[in-house]
């Protein structure tokens, strides 16, 4: 029934139950501002049994605690809420001039799950070594130094084939468990939350400043 942006670091305010507010008991706070609000009263809003299908199924939507994270399906229920919102905007003015206010410094709160920096640069340094100095993507074979020069020397994104979000605690990750992969390729495995293998990803045509060797991608 509603969207918006968190303002502010968490901070100890006043309880807001009443009774526990008068014992003198605090709670965490968030500034938040909205920017849409729906009455369910007059409004449609977007029902619980839109929200249980796909990726979203998986969310604990009635859990009695606050700050529930999306972890996938994001993008879904981005769409589902912009087609409502939609819906609704559609009522303007043919010639009214389109905008959106953009810029606004936004906090997002988050947990963070620690990775091994060091871990990262022994596998780049590891690829370095087997391909004579150079940082191909497993998949295609883009070079960012050879397309981009000096701005691109060294660097290339590391891939876990076991996705951190997917482990319940901490465990070992070796350099086998690692591809180099570049930007393309990263995001189109993991889009929609998904974890897609390596082998088989490219569909099309290889790239500008790639070179995919014989066999398909060197990762398993």
């Amino acid at each position: 029934m509603a969207a918006g942006w968190a303002r502010s670091a968490t901070y100890e305010g006043p309880h807001w139950d009443d009774a526990r507010r008068e014992r003198g008991d605090t709670a965490l706070r968030v500034d938040v501002g909205f920017e849409r609000i729906f009455d369910p009263e007059i409004d449609e809003i977007l029902p619980l049994d839109r929200l249980r299908d796909g990726p979203l199924a998986s969310v604990n939507w009635a859990t009695p605690a606050s700050g529930i994270q999306i972890r996938q399906g994001v993008e879904g229920l981005e769409r589902l809420w912009a087609d409502l919102v939609g819906r609704y905007d559609a009522a303007r003015k043919v010639d009214e001039d389109p905008g959106a206010m953009e810029g606004e410094v936004r906090i997002a709160l988050t947990r963070h799950r620690a990775r091994e920096r060091w871990l990262r640069d022994e596998k780049l340094a590891q690829a370095k070594a087997a391909n004579a100095g150079r940082l191909p993507c497993q998949v295609c074979g883009f070079d960012f130094f050879e397309v981009y020069g000096e701005p691109g020397r060294d660097y290339a994104q590391v891939h876990h084939f076991k996705p951190l979000s997917d482990r319940t605690r901490p465990s070992l990750t070796r350099l086998e468990d690692l591809a180099v992969l570049c930007a393309n390729c990263h995001v189109m495995i993991h889009r929609g939350g998904g974890n897609l293998a390596l082998e088989g990803l490219l569909k099309g045509p290889v790239p500008q400043g790639g070179n995919r060797p014989p066999g398909g991608p060197a990762g398993s």
